[in-house]
């Protein structure tokens, strides 16, 4: 998760959506170790889709 934080995911998808392509390239980070990322964040909660799209979940927003 603090890999994540120092990359700058959350604060990439707070309050918009985004397919992981749109966040690897917002992010200048390999889409194979952003799936990674994200599928691990969504396994604790953090992140859930929407359609195709990473968002936070509500959790995400009360920590």
């Amino acid at each position: 998760m603090e890999a994540a934080a120092q990359v700058g995911l959350f604060d990439a998808i707070m309050g918009k959506p985004l397919t992981l392509e749109e966040l690897s390239n917002d992010l200048s980070c390999d889409l194979r170790v952003l799936w990674t990322v994200t599928e691990e964040l969504i396994a604790l909660d953090y992140l859930e889709y929407q359609d195709s799209k990473v968002k936070l979940t509500e959790e995400a927003y009360e920590n």
